[in-house]
């Protein structure tokens, strides 16, 4: 008998058995000293995301990160060394891995990023002569503001309604 066989079987008789944990790491954020404050961004995605980022542009991230979209940097925990900078949303953390060497994109798809205000993203771009795009999905609700950050790395900002 194959495992997926053996899981599918219909043995109502005990527990149920979860298959084994693949090693996936829930982010818990926090330096022990209490609850940190909620943000009004969030990574749309089920875990942390990494990032390559070129070294040198730290100022720069700050700017786009903390200031434009509303994330807290994090510094001085075990994610923050000096091979990473690590941002704070909501729900997961954005970790920029700093390169030694040119930054190679292997990916176009942009790193989804939810926010209470598009709109007010939206005016501050303008404001701050920053490229973006609009871009427009078939299916209603699924517009997003296409950035890319100093570190040339994709980003999508989207309408986020928290629940």
């Amino acid at each position: 008998m194959t495992p997926a066989q053996e899981n599918s079987r219909d043995d109502s008789s005990g527990p149920i058995e979860l298959p084994p944990s693949t090693g996936a790491k829930i982010s818990v954020v926090g330096d022990g000293k209490g609850v940190l404050p909620e943000l009004d961004v969030w990574l749309v995605s089920v875990a942390d995301v990494h990032l390559p980022c070129a070294a040198g542009v730290d100022h720069l991230l700050d700017a786009f990160y903390v200031e434009l979209l509303g994330m807290q940097r994090l510094e001085n925990t075990e994610r923050s060394t000096e091979l990473a900078h690590v941002f704070r949303t909501d729900s997961f953390c954005l970790i920029l891995e700093i390169m030694d060497r040119p930054v190679e994109h292997e990916r176009i798809r942009p790193t989804m990023i939810g926010l209470p205000s598009v709109p007010q993203l939206e005016r501050k771009l303008i404001e701050r002569e920053i490229n973006f795009e609009r871009v427009t999905n078939l299916i209603r609700g699924q517009d997003y503001l296409l950035i890319m950050d100093p570190a040339g790395n994709y980003v999508g900002v989207v309408h986020h309604r928290p629940l």
